[in-house]
């Protein structure tokens, strides 16, 4: 926990480069440390690094399939990249594991109204 705090302070702070090796570096110790690949599949989308970001989430949900922030962050990642549909699908996932997160809730409605069909 105390090497994730670090990691999440450097992010913080924007010192991506840092974080990144202070994440990769916890992985490559604790590899069933689901938190940990989450952090950097954030830290990744953070840089720009979506499919990367994507690898990670997959890893974390193969650890924690319930990880509705994983679900989450995929739909963003998804949306970002024009995929409303498994956009859509990622952020519906997530509200099934906790429904009481608001990011996706807004972010089903939007897509519902920007593409009806969904």
């Amino acid at each position: 926990n105390e090497r994730l705090a670090k990691a999440t302070a450097a992010m913080n702070v924007a010192a991506f480069p840092l974080a990144d090796k202070q994440l990769t570096s916890l992985i490559t110790d604790n590899p069933s440390y689901a938190e940990a690949w989450n952090k950097r599949a954030t830290l990744y989308f953070l840089m720009g690094r979506l499919d990367d970001s994507l690898a990670d989430i997959v890893k974390v949900l193969d650890l924690e399939p319930r990880h509705f922030g994983a679900l989450s962050g995929r739909g963003m990642i998804y949306q970002r990249q024009g995929k409303n549909t498994e956009a859509l699908a990622a952020y519906k996932e997530a509200l099934s594991m906790n429904p009481n997160i608001v990011g996706p809730r807004i972010a089903v409605k939007q897509l519902e109204k920007l593409v009806p069909e969904l």
